[in-house]
C-alpha cells in the first residue's frame, strides 16, 4: 500500500518551491540585455546611486587560491556548529529544495522555441497602443475609497460631470474619502485593461475604473505620440513571447505534478477505506468516518493548491510584464537620443 502523501507536503514543496523557481527562471530569462554595465545592486545616497558592496568579493589568499567573504563566514559558521541549529538546518534544506526545483523548471522550459517573424509581426499589429500608436499619457486621478455597491452611482456622477471639480463636490457630499494625484506614464507603464480605455479617449475626457478598495476616476489631460517601429519593438516582442511560452510550459508541468500527487493521495485513501469497510468489526463507524474526513481534507488541499498555482501564475506574468516595460522604456530613451 502506498504511503499517504500529506497535503502539507504538496502545498509547501510544489506550490512554494516549484513556483518560486518559475518566477526566478522567467525573471532571469526576461531580463533586458540593453546594458553591459555591472549587475551589482545599487544603493541611493543623497539621491545618487552607488554600487552596493558584494559579499562574494575577494578578501584574502588561501592555500594558493582565493577565498571570499562568503566562504570565510561559512567556515566560521561551521566551526560554531550553526549548521546543527534547527532553524539554520531547515533553511539549508529549504534552499536545497529551491535549487532542485529551479533546476527542474529550467530543464522543463528550455524546450520553448523562439517565436517566428510572423508571430512577432502579429503581436505588433495586435497591440497598436504599445507600439505603432504608443503614447505618453498625462492624467489626473481621484483614488476613491468606496464599497462596491457605490460604484454604479459614482460612474453615473462621473458621466454627468463637466470636470474633476464637480466629481470632488459629489464625493464630498457623500462623505466618500479620496486622494488626488497627477502623473505622466508611457503606455507600457499602464495596466492593459486601463490602457485600452485610455487609448480610445480624447484629451479632457474622464472615466472611472473599479479597484480592489473602491474606484479610480481618471481625467486624460494630454497625450503625446511616442511610437515604436516594428524593427525597434521586434527584440522586445520576441523576448516577451518566448517568456510567455516558458510560463505556459512551467504552468502545465506544475499542474501535471499536482494532479499526479492528488491522484496518488486519493488512491491511497480509497484503498484504505475499502479495507476498513470490508474488514472493520462492528462499532468501527468512527474510524471509517475519520478516513472519509481525511479524504475530504485531501481534496480540499488540492483545491487550495490550484489557488496557489493561480496566484503564482499571476506573479510570474507580472514579472514578465515588468521586464517588458523596462525594455520598452529603454528603447524609447534610445530613440529619443
Amino acid at each position: 500500500m502506498h504511503d499517504a502523501v500529506s497535503p502539507d507536503m504538496i502545498r509547501k514543496f510544489l506550490a512554494l518551491s516549484l513556483w518560486t523557481a518559475v518566477v526566478l527562471v522567467l525573471c532571469a530569462c526576461g531580463r533586458p540585455e540593453i546594458s553591459k554595465t555591472s549587475s551589482r545592486p545599487a544603493v541611493q545616497v543623497a539621491g545618487e546611486e552607488s554600487p552596493a558592496p558584494r559579499i562574494g568579493s575577494v578578501r584574502a589568499s588561501h592555500a594558493g587560491g582565493q577565498i571570499t567573504d562568503q566562504e570565510l563566514l561559512a567556515q566560521e559558521a561551521l566551526e560554531a556548529r550553526l549548521d546543527r541549529d534547527a532553524q539554520v538546518s531547515n533553511a539549508i534544506e529549504s534552499a536545497k529544495r529551491q535549487i532542485l526545483a529551479q533546476a527542474y523548471i529550467e530543464r522543463t522550459v528550455i524546450s520553448a522555441s523562439q517565436p517566428s517573424p510572423e508571430q512577432i509581426s502579429r503581436f505588433y499589429e495586435d497591440n497598436p497602443a504599445l507600439f505603432r500608436s504608443r503614447r505618453i499619457y498625462r492624467v489626473r486621478e481621484l483614488v476613491v475609497a468606496a464599497a462596491p455597491e457605490r460604484f454604479g452611482a459614482l460612474r453615473k456622477a462621473v458621466a454627468g460631470a463637466e470636470n474633476l471639480a464637480e466629481v470632488v463636490l459629489w464625493l464630498d457630499s457623500r462623505k466618500l474619502p479620496f486622494e488626488a494625484a497627477a502623473s505622466a506614464r508611457a503606455a507600457e507603464q499602464i495596466p492593459m485593461n486601463v490602457l485600452r480605455r485610455l487609448f480610445e479617449m480624447h484629451d479632457g475626457q474622464m472615466t472611472v475604473f473599479p479597484t480592489p478598495n473602491g474606484a479610480s476616476v481618471v481625467r486624460l489631460e494630454q497625450t503625446a505620440e511616442a511610437p515604436l517601429s516594428e524593427q525597434q519593438a521586434g527584440p522586445l516582442i520576441a523576448r516577451y513571447l518566448l517568456n510567455r511560452k516558458r510560463l505556459e510550459l512551467a504552468q502545465a508541468e506544475v499542474t501535471k505534478l499536482a494532479e499526479t500527487q492528488a491522484a496518488e493521495m486519493n488512491k491511497t485513501v480509497v484503498s484504505l477505506m475499502d479495507k476498513l469497510t470490508k474488514n472493520a468489526p462492528a462499532g468501527s463507524d468512527v474510524a471509517v468516518a475519520a478516513v472519509k474526513s481525511a479524504m475530504a481534507a485531501a481534496n480540499s488541499a488540492y483545491d487550495s493548491f490550484t489557488k496557489v498555482v493561480k496566484q503564482a501564475t499571476d506573479l510570474a506574468e507580472a514579472n514578465v510584464t515588468a521586464a517588458t516595460a523596462t525594455v520598452v522604456k529603454e528603447t524609447g530613451k534610445k530613440k529619443a537620443a
